[in-house]
């Protein structure tokens, strides 16, 4: 269970997840505040905190986290668990009741041995003597289990003590059939109106619930499909933990690069439905078959059988299925709805988790699961009930060789594929199961779930579908619809090439034509333009491909060096029909980020989320999330372009999309070389060379991860690599406005011959764009620095949209004006404070390091509370020399690459040593190891 530790508690056969060993407290900081001012108040009088919640809410760990602040800040503690009282009907039963006076340094409760039961009045006086003695706090936990007596004889305790320094926390469930009925209602609402502060603890956020996710997994972000599970249990953190719990048991999550992910099972290609084929962990069944027990039979009857309807269901069809009519239902229903495992909606109803339905459903025997489902198809269609409703029942109950059945799901597969990609996948693939390997129309029934199943993924299953069809079909390819569908898979796994290779004309009518012109587009943009144009210009071509068409003319456009052009026409097209899978709103932002038009990019980016959505291109999920890293790492955020990045990549596994993942790598590896780590700058730069091999972007990062490291004649290899291919120098300074400045800034030093074959890239590209302003920026930069003329270089800091750039230009200010020493210091200091703006703290250091040359000192830590060992005690700078130490660079490495003396680096490592309680660097490097 790695680093999550369990405990349960036992409610009639339920084992709800009580606690599990991570921090903070997610989702509940209201609440905690709420609490936490009242156990720090230090008016005499009490205060009182109702707390109500669901079943799984959370409410014993917000007592716990009470109680945590209580013993912290040695305050007296009574604690209070409500019991039934089963055999008597005594005013004031008995209680179970712990009461102590903090201690210093107490962190554990008193032992189950000091648990006396106590009367009513026993407890009273208890509380009476600590109330005298310091403030306490008293937690009355379960009093929905309560007796109206004893609630009633508890709120005249509250009233009796009123004047005393007490905080008095009282919990209760507060949707089922709780044994007190509606008292603990009342007397929570006269308690409120006498001034208590009522937390009500709602479903948790969908962040809330990744975030404890994420903390169960020790990962920084979930893939696509885990996040929906995660989503799946209508904000039921204890819901949450047992399904998650459960997937650790079973070994069927895997976190890769901070990103936690799903295992599948081994399954043949087309023998599985897509998506809702995975099995609800044996533990959380076990959990949701707990929830069922507290019910009636009748109820568990209604809600095994909806589980078969689906997420929503009418109550007249299940009372058709059960045999029975509606009315009789009502009192099932109704202790359904309290359970909060149904919901009412206008006309039906709804489980609030689908993850709680699946657990029923999967607990259902499996004979009878596609037996309801057949029967439940028949009501339907007896019903006049639409096709796709039909298909979706008989998806599950069809047997194999059951023509009609097959002719059904493929027609409402096909209908369903732009509206309900995900359903439209399982019926398609249903389909191919149950039609026999010999049948004809096998072929044309794969193309029909291909094309469903490319728009949800997994991308690797439609390529294996393609690949299983043209293994069983002699003298001809497959379908043009299956083909089409694989080359697209193939395009969104940044395969374009492969797409290619699927054959056909690039922009011929129909999709298969549309994909292969986009890889063309990525592949060969001169080839692609000329036919780009001849397809706009074709009359008699149908509107859909003369769009898309126009989208590749953009891409070539760009490729060419006409950044306006590209907009224009990226634009037009986007305001036009599109293809799902090249969507012209992605590029539209690209082009807008690279013209410095950071907000319209973020507008555009908000538009092809919505548009994705509508298109049902749930592949594409992450998409937009990939473009925006290059936009928030453009606007000096950092940790924003990461966490986009991240997410982009993590939303859908398998699915990086050619032209769009590779600048999100190159914004993890820039962002990562910025802050001076370069490991993962390296190792980001690995990914993209796998991504586009040989490609302008990968070798451009490459000279800049080289240019990190003490290795001058590695860097002048590097250099010439660039600067010696016109065409690469060209791709170079079109992809990246900071490149020219960069490149002459460098060249100078190791390449003087080159420096003009820079400028004239970089003119070229300010003379093809005129009305851009960020290379007229670039030209102005490059310039300067060639000729050391300090008013072009202060043109370009002025003209740079992006914060890096422009503190770039300052500091080559900085070093220009070296002979006005004030001047020199105002440049760089500029520099100092935008490159610490967008966390550049490997720039910043080589911009201190040019201020203590001129005598000026900068300080660049800060004054916060740290433990005196361990890494907590370290400071950031002590930080990133005990990594760089820790990946095995010697002392005058990492004074190159933080811009430090060695001897600096020797006295920081002496630091850490003493502060790590280690001797060596092997030392060191284990515990580092092991930290991470």
């Amino acid at each position: 269970m790695g680093n999550a530790s369990l405990r349960f508690k036992q409610r009639k056969g339920r084992h709800w997840p009580t606690e599990i060993a991570v921090r903070p407290l997610r989702g509940r900081s209201t609440e905690l505040k709420v609490l936490t001012e009242l156990l720090h108040t230090r008016v005499a009088d009490a205060g009182v905190a109702l707390v109500e919640g669901p079943a799984g809410s959370g409410r014993s760990r917000l007592l716990a986290e009470a109680e945590r602040i209580g013993r912290r800040h040695q305050l007296g503690l009574v604690r209070v668990g409500g019991d039934r009282a089963s055999d008597q009907a005594a005013v004031a039963p008995l209680v179970s009741a712990t009461a102590y006076t903090g201690a210093s340094d107490a962190v554990d409760p008193p032992a189950p041995g000091h648990r006396l039961p106590v009367h009513l009045e026993g407890l009273r006086r208890r509380i009476g003597e600590m109330s005298r003695r310091n403030r306490s706090l008293i937690v009355f936990d379960d009093l929905h289990r309560a007796d109206p007596a004893l609630l009633l004889a508890l709120q005249d305790l509250v009233h009796e003590f009123a004047e005393r320094p007490l905080t008095w926390v009282l919990a209760r469930r507060a949707d089922s059939s709780a044994d007190s009925g509606d008292a603990a209602s009342d007397v929570f609402d006269r308690l409120a109106a006498a001034g208590a502060r009522r937390l009500v603890l709602h479903p948790l956020a969908s962040a809330d619930l990744r975030r404890i996710a994420g903390d169960v997994f020790g990962c920084t972000s979930l893939d696509g499909r885990l996040a929906e599970h995660a989503e799946a249990v209508d904000g039921n953190p204890a819901l949450l933990l047992g399904l998650l719990i459960g997937l650790l048991e079973e070994d069927r999550v895997r976190v890769r690069d901070g990103v936690a992910g799903l295992v599948d099972g081994e399954d043949n290609v087309g023998s599985r439905l897509s998506r809702w084929s995975l099995p609800v962990p044996e533990g959380f069944r076990r959990l949701v078959a707990g929830m069922l027990h507290e019910l009636g039979p009748e109820t568990r009857r209604l809600i095994e059988v909806g589980a078969v309807l689906g997420i929503s269901f009418a109550p007249d069809d299940a009372a058709e299925i059960m045999g029975t009519t509606a009315a009789a239902l009502l009192s099932a229903v109704r202790e359904a709805l309290r359970a909060r495992i149904l919901a009412a909606a206008v006309d039906d109803l709804t489980f609030r988790s689908e993850a709680v339905r699946q657990a029923i459903l999967q607990g259902i025997p499996a004979p009878l699961r596609p037996a309801l489902h057949r029967q439940y198809a028949a009501v339907l269609a007896e019903r006049g009930r639409p096709a796709s409703e039909i298909a979706v029942h008989l998806a599950r109950g069809a047997r194999p060789g059951d023509r009609a059945a097959i002719g059904v799901l493929r027609a409402a597969a096909e209908r369903m594929v732009t509206s309900n990609a995900a359903t439209a996948a399982e019926l398609g693939l249903r389909a191919l199961h149950l039609t026999g390997e010999d049948e004809p129309d096998r072929v044309a029934v794969a193309g029909t779930a291909a094309r469903a199943l490319v728009r949800v993924g997994p991308l690797a299953q439609v390529v294996e579908l393609g690949e299983a069809m043209a293994r069983r079909i002699t003298g001809g390819p497959p379908s043009e619809e299956l083909r089409a569908a694989v080359a697209v898979a193939h395009l969104l796994q940044g395969r374009p090439d492969r797409a290619l290779a699927e054959g056909g004309d690039p922009g011929e009518e129909g999709e298969l034509g549309r994909v292969l012109l986009s890889a063309l587009s990525h592949v060969d943009p001169v080839t692609s333009e000329r036919r780009a144009r001849a397809l706009i210009d074709d009359p008699a071509v149908d509107q859909i491909t003369r769009d898309h068409a126009q989208t590749c003319l953009a891409r070539a456009r760009w490729h060419a060096g006409d950044i306006e052009a590209a907009l224009v026409l990226a634009k037009a097209s986007a305001a036009a029909s599109s293809a799902w899978f090249d969507p012209p709103l992605l590029l539209v932002a690209a082009l807008l980020i690279r013209v410095g038009e950071l907000e319209e990019s973020r507008s555009a980016l908000e538009t092809a989320h919505h548009q994705l959505r509508v298109d049902g291109a749930a592949v594409l999920g992450g998409a937009p999330d990939l473009v925006r890293s290059s936009l928030e790492l453009a606007a000096g955020r950092p940790a924003a372009a990461i966490a986009a990045a991240t997410a982009g990549l993590a939303a859908v596994p398998g699915c990086e999309p050619t032209g769009l993942a590779a600048p999100a790598r190159r914004s993890l590896a820039v962002a990562a070389l910025r802050a001076g780590d370069l490991a993962t700058a390296t190792e980001q730069l690995e990914q993209l060379e796998q991504l586009v091999p040989g490609g302008p972007a990968a070798c451009w990062l490459r000279v800049q991860v080289v240019a990190a490291q003490p290795d001058g004649a590695a860097l002048t290899h590097q250099l010439l690599g660039v600067c010696r291919d016109p065409h690469l120098l060209r791709a170079v300074v079109l992809d990246d406005e900071t490149a020219a400045p960069w490149l002459v800034r460098h060249a100078a030093q190791e390449l003087p011959a080159a420096v003009l074959q820079v400028l004239d890239a970089v003119d070229e590209l300010c003379a093809t764009n005129p009305g851009v302003e960020v290379a007229t920026a670039a030209a102005f930069h490059a310039h300067g620095l060639a000729g050391d003329d300090v008013h072009r270089v202060a043109l370009a800091e002025q003209a740079y949209r992006d914060i890096w750039s422009a503190a770039s230009a300052a500091e080559d200010l900085g070093r220009l004006s070296a002979a006005d020493r004030e001047r020199a210091i105002a440049h760089l200091d500029r520099a100092l404070k935008r490159y610490e703006a967008c966390n550049a703290t490997r720039d910043a250091a080589r911009v201190r390091q040019r201020l203590r040359r001129l005598g000026v000192q900068r300080r660049h830590w800060n004054t916060e509370q740290r433990p005196a060992i361990g890494w907590g005690s370290l400071t950031s700078t002590e930080r990133r020399v005990a990594e760089l130490v820790a990946s095995g660079l010697t002392n005058r490495q990492v004074a190159h690459s933080m811009y430090l003396s060695p001897h600096t680096v020797g006295f920081h490592l002496r630091q850490i040593y003493r502060k790590l309680e280690v001797r060596s660097r092997v030392e060191l490097a284990a515990q580092s190891r092991r930290r991470s």
